[in-house]
């Protein structure tokens, strides 16, 4: 294996995945009763999972729900 040039590295110079370098896969388990964390806002409650929309909701009180590739929103 290559020294390590980091994961921004080109493949030319080492990195990519067809060189052994490869992103860390998430660490968040996106499962009903779970807390997972998103961007600033940390221990979020998932409530219930809509087709691929999550509701979530803060120990506040708040509740929000989350779309991959889209965003979090309030409700």
């Amino acid at each position: 294996m290559a020294n390590w040039n980091g994961y921004r590295a080109s493949r030319s110079a080492g990195g990519g995945a067809n060189n052994g370098y490869v992103a860390p896969k998430a660490k968040q388990v996106w499962a009903v009763g779970e807390t997972v964390n998103v961007g600033f806002l940390k221990g979020l409650l998932i409530v219930a999972k809509e087709g691929n929309i999550f509701r979530l909701k803060a120990s506040t009180g708040r509740s929000y729900t989350f779309e991959p590739h889209v965003g979090l929103s309030a409700c």
